[in-house]
């Protein structure tokens, strides 16, 4: 089920629920450019095809990729810039897709999936640059899938160009996602992104009971290995460095709704940003 405030594409099932994202920033759980052992969920993007015919290039840049995990609780959302931040949905038609995240996330239920896109640039075959609107910065999934203990899920979220419009009156094209291909469980090729685009961060990720009041260990790395020595903050409040094997442990303040932890070694950094929801 897909909802990002416009109208479905036809044969598109509605929402039974709208989850809101959280506000698009400099939010991370960095993994690394390839996928790893320990890694459960890789967020792929894919291209319906439609009118993606007319364009030699749709060159898509993504800001920040994420989920809402559901919970007695209400739940919380996590949000993390994504590993490849452009890429042309050009390439991706039918089963083709691009992994943009790989990474760990805790095992349990999901309900939405979301990305937010901060510009499309696209050129069309006779080599004229042509706008591409959308419907909304923040394009979202609602629906709901699990991540099992043992069994990685690979989750394709597929968009599609459309055109608007007559050449008398003028075409307009408007990128917006495709709930019938989009899923945990869509076959698809892969195909690899150019190395040029990847970008190098701190991997972070939490263990433990994530909630208020609770005691959590962050346990940071990169590429693969631990990183000790290195700064964090939670929520502004340095609370110390990471010991030898990568970790540090800390309570989650029990009066807050968002949790934002930043940290740094030298030239490297990352952050992840968790918002906490009330129960209904």
């Amino acid at each position: 089920m897909l909802t990002i405030g416009c109208v479905p594409t036809p044969g598109e099932t509605p929402p039974s629920e709208e989850i809101t994202p959280p506000p698009p920033g400099e939010v991370a759980l960095p993994p690394t450019p390839e996928p790893t052992p320990e890694a459960n969920f890789r967020l792929l993007i894919s291209d319906d095809v439609n009118a993606i015919g007319d364009f030699e290039s749709l060159v898509v840049t993504i800001t920040s990729v994420g989920v809402h995990k559901a919970g007695e609780d209400g739940g919380w959302q996590l949000g993390f810039p994504p590993d490849t931040e452009e890429l042309d949905l050009v390439p991706l038609q039918e089963e083709n897709a691009q992994e943009i995240w790989d990474g760990t996330l805790p095992d349990g239920e999901y309900t939405m999936v979301f990305v937010y896109v901060s510009a499309v640039s696209g050129t069309l075959n006779n080599g004229d640059p042509v706008e591409v609107k959308l419907p909304s910065d923040k394009l979202h999934i609602n629906t709901h899938f699990s991540i099992p203990e043992d069994s990685p899920v690979s989750f394709v979220f597929d968009l599609s160009v459309v055109a608007a419009g007559s050449e008398q009156s003028g075409i307009k094209y408007i990128l917006k996602p495709v709930v019938g291909e989009s899923g945990p469980n869509r076959e698809f090729t892969e195909v690899r992104p150019e190395r040029g685009r990847e970008r190098e961060r701190l991997r972070l990720e939490l263990e433990g009971d994530i909630a208020p009041g609770e005691t959590v260990t962050l346990v940071v790395t990169f590429e693969d290995e631990p990183v000790a020595g290195a700064e964090v903050e939670v929520n502004g409040e340095e609370i110390g460095t990471t010991e030898d094997d990568g970790t540090i442990s800390f309570t989650i303040p029990e009066d807050v709704d968002e949790l934002k932890i930043e940290v740094k070694l030298d030239e490297l950094e990352g952050e992840l940003e968790i918002e906490f929801s009330e129960a209904e």
